[in-house]
């Protein structure tokens, strides 16, 4: 069974402006990197630049290495794209993005350049804003799966196009929301949602306190990942729904207290509510799918006393045994929604994912 990451690698972004965003992994995660070029220094957020000097919580992973491989992915897999989708039109320095020239490897740094699809502006690179999103999702992709590192967001549309990465668009379009092929050879794509584990307050919480959490919780963390982990890889090994609602019955135990202990250690910190998602995407085949989307009562309380809910999000492509890899560079791609968010507000999540996924495939 794999293990869930200790390590998660924050993208999409060389800067970070969110404290929270970097708290929230700081409260699970023993290690955070993103990638950096080896000559730029980011301009974080003050709090996280002053508590990135004392304890070096963002450490940076240098792309240099990478962006040959990276360079041969992402040559293959945009073929199979539409133009507009991947980016492909020509760059204006208007409304553009920007792409340090660091992250790209000669060729495919001088291809953008001689077809005008992106401008150079000093280091840095500019255009699309499409085409820069969805080539630094393939260098995140690379690294975290060259380091067994999970991959952690809490930007929706980059998340989107991650996942589309980790399926190789292996999205089938006849499916949107709840409405399901009832073909059992087909895989269905569900969220499966973790919520209200994340303190409320921690804008009110020094990278100190966090820092000293950390350390005196350590176990506690690590539980409650394993558990998560366990939980989300059994689920998706099963393939009869009845096989699967007892499953749930004898693991929600296990995960309802770790979830308990974790919140019970967080107490340290002060909050009085906790909010928060986390969604993993797994491919059910459509029966269990269709199980797990169907309100069963007593299925239901088991997994709301661990946070824990399902949203359609898509079909895949007709399912046979040997695409049962298809997440095969990386089996945790995480979004952190934050605090705004919650079990009660899953389904808005789920529409917005949903939408967001079918904009990105029908550009």
């Amino acid at each position: 069974m794999t293990e869930n990451p200790s390590s998660v690698l924050l993208y999409p972004n060389i800067e970070l402006k969110d404290p929270i965003l970097v708290k929230e992994a700081l409260l699970l995660y023993d290690n955070l990197y993103r990638i950096v070029p080896s000559d730029y220094k980011p301009n974080d957020h003050p709090e996280i630049q002053e508590c990135n000097v004392d304890f070096e919580i963002v450490a940076p992973i240098y792309p240099e290495e990478y962006i040959e491989g990276t360079y041969q992915k992402f040559q293959t897999k945009v073929k199979k794209w539409s133009p507009l989708a991947a980016g492909f039109s020509p760059a204006k320095i208007a409304r553009s993005d920007k792409l340090h020239e660091g992250k790209v490897y000669y060729e495919l740094r001088k291809y953008f350049l001689d077809e005008g699809l992106l401008i150079k502006d000093g280091r840095w690179l500019r255009g699309n804003n499409a085409l820069i999103a969805n080539y630094m999702i393939f260098l995140s992709n690379e690294i975290a799966a060259e380091n067994h590192l999970g991959l952690l967001t809490n930007n929706s549309p980059a998340w989107t196009t991650q996942e589309f990465v980790n399926y190789d668009g292996n999205y089938a379009r006849t499916m949107h929301g709840d409405d399901f092929p009832y073909n059992a050879l087909t895989r269905s794509l569900v969220g499966v949602y973790l919520t209200d584990f994340i303190p409320k307050n921690l804008e009110k919480i020094p990278f100190s306190e966090i820092m000293t959490f950390r350390d005196e919780y350590q176990q506690e963390r690590i539980n409650f990942l394993r558990e998560q982990s366990r939980f989300i890889q059994e689920l998706q090994t099963i393939k009869d729904p009845l096989v699967f609602k007892d499953r749930v019955m004898s693991l929600q135990a296990r995960m309802k207290i770790s979830l308990n202990d974790y919140r019970d250690s967080c107490k340290k910190l002060g909050p009085k509510h906790f909010f928060g998602a986390k969604v993993v995407t797994v491919p059910f085949i459509t029966p269990i799918a269709a199980y797990v989307l169907s309100h069963d009562p007593e299925l239901t309380a088991a997994l709301s006393a661990i946070g824990i809910t399902f949203g359609a999000l898509w079909s895949l492509h007709s399912y046979q045994d040997d695409l049962d890899t298809l997440r095969k560079t990386n089996a945790y791609s995480y979004l952190d929604i934050l605090q705004k968010y919650s079990f009660k507000t899953i389904k808005k999540v789920n529409s917005q994912l949903s939408t967001e996924t079918m904009e990105f495939m029908l550009d």
